[in-house]
């Protein structure tokens, strides 16, 4: 298989003139095959109406642009051939993915360590009031017991009043940020 670097792809998901207009909402761009996919069955709907709103928040409140991708390219490949996984969308340069969690010691962690399997960065939304703290915590214990260094993955709290706070993981720790994005286009530029 022809290696394409995350740099050309990303390129190519990001190119405004491969989108339709009737999928683009505001700044927030959703290939065709998405579309495809959420019309196959109520789950796949339920998902996709789930990831459309949180990138339009996303997007508003960071005010970017973000890029809803498919399940994987045409040929049924890996988008994100690295990791090889098909993130949920690219902004600012970098991939990204969105879970939905209960709350949850297990439900927050379990969609932390899926996210840094699957992207540069993870958005984490809570349906319900979660204590920051326990949260931090709790993925910083999930950090300590994992074998391998995460430091510069992203990681992005969105609590039930659609607010975010911004961590980059720097020394196998959660570390608070203000620029989300700063930190993505340093880590878009360093080829992370």
């Amino acid at each position: 298989m022809l290696y394409i670097s995350k740099e050309t792809i990303i390129a190519k998901y990001t190119d405004k003139s491969r989108y339709k207009p009737e999928y683009i909402y505001d700044d927030v761009y959703v290939d065709e095959e998405r579309i495809v996919l959420s019309k196959k069955n109520k789950l796949e709907k339920e998902i996709f109406d789930r990831e459309l709103k949180a990138a339009k928040c996303f997007s508003k409140y960071f005010n970017c642009e973000v890029f809803l991708l498919p399940e994987g390219d045409k040929q049924g490949n890996a988008i994100y051939i690295e990791k090889n996984t098909n993130p949920d969308a690219i902004t600012l340069g970098i991939f990204i993915d969105f879970k939905q969690t209960k709350g949850t010691n297990t439900s927050i962690t379990r969609q932390f360590e899926r996210g840094i399997g699957q992207a540069d960065a993870v958005l984490l939304s809570f349906k319900h009031k979660v204590k920051i703290s326990n949260i931090e915590k709790w993925i910083n214990g999930k950090l300590k017991a994992m074998k391998h260094n995460h430091d510069g993955f992203v990681v992005i709290i969105e609590n039930f009043e659609n607010k975010y706070r911004v961590y980059e993981i720097k020394e196998g720790k959660l570390s608070f940020e203000k620029n989300f994005p700063l930190i993505a286009r340093r880590l878009s530029s360093s080829g992370n």
